[in-house]
C-alpha cells in the first residue's frame, strides 16, 4: 500500500512525503481513504502504537478525509481529480493510471508478511 497523488493537481515538490504530511490543512477535503484501511492501520499500530494510531485516524478524518470503499475507486477518484491524494492504495493500481504517482512511506505495508489460515470448521482446506 502506498500514498498516491494526482500529478496534475499536486506538484512533486509539495506532495506529502509521509503520513504526517496528510494532516496538513492544505489537504483538507482533498484526501480519500478506503472504508476498510486495515492494512494501513496495522502498520500504524506496529510503528506508532494504539494511542497514536487512534489520534492519527481522528486527525485524518478532521482534515476531511473522504471514506470510499475500494482501492480501485480510490484511484478512479484520484485520476478524475475528485480527490488530490489517496491515503492508501495498491502500487499496481496507482502505477496503471495515467495520472497517479505513488509514494512509499518509511515502512511499506507490502513489507509485512501475510497469513492465511483455513477456518476451523471449513469443509475444504
Amino acid at each position: 500500500m502506498v500514498i498516491a497523488y494526482n500529478t496534475n493537481l499536486v506538484r512533486p515538490t509539495e506532495a506529502p512525503k509521509g503520513y504526517a504530511d496528510l494532516l496538513n490543512p492544505k489537504w483538507k477535503n482533498d484526501l480519500s481513504i478506503d472504508t476498510e484501511p486495515e492494512q494501513a492501520v496495522f502498520v500504524w499500530l506496529l510503528d506508532w502504537g494504539e494511542e497514536k494510531t487512534v489520534e492519527y485516524m481522528k486527525a485524518l478524518m478532521r482534515n476531511g478525509a473522504v471514506p470510499r470503499r475500494g482501492h480501485t475507486l480510490q484511484v478512479q477518484l484520484l485520476c478524475s481529480g475528485e480527490t488530490k491524494i489517496a491515503v492508501e492504495v495498491y502500487p499496481a493500481r496507482a502505477r496503471s493510471s495515467a495520472v497517479g504517482l505513488w509514494l512509499f512511506p518509511r515502512r511499506r505495508i507490502l513489507d509485512l508478511p501475510s497469513f492465511s489460515l483455513p477456518a476451523p470448521f471449513s469443509q475444504s482446506p
